[in-house]
C-alpha cells in the first residue's frame, strides 16, 4: 500500500471517530441494538485498524 494512501485512510478514520464521539456525547439516548461486549469489540477493531494504517508506511518490505 502506498504511504500517502495509508496516511490519508488513517486520518479519515480518526476524523470519523472524533465525529462519532461528538455525536455520542450530544445524543446520550442513542444506542446500538446489540450487547455492550459487541460494541467494545467493534471499537477495539476500529482502533487497531487505525494503528495499522498509521504504522503501515513505516513497515520495511
Amino acid at each position: 500500500m502506498n504511504q500517502h494512501i495509508s496516511k490519508i485512510i488513517s486520518w479519515i478514520m480518526i476524523v470519523i471517530a472524533i465525529l462519532f464521539i461528538g455525536f455520542a456525547l450530544m445524543n446520550p439516548q442513542a444506542g446500538f441494538p446489540w450487547s455492550q461486549e459487541t460494541t467494545y469489540v467493534l471499537y477495539m477493531v476500529y482502533i487497531l485498524l487505525i494503528i495499522f494504517f498509521m504504522m503501515a508506511p513505516f513497515q520495511k518490505k
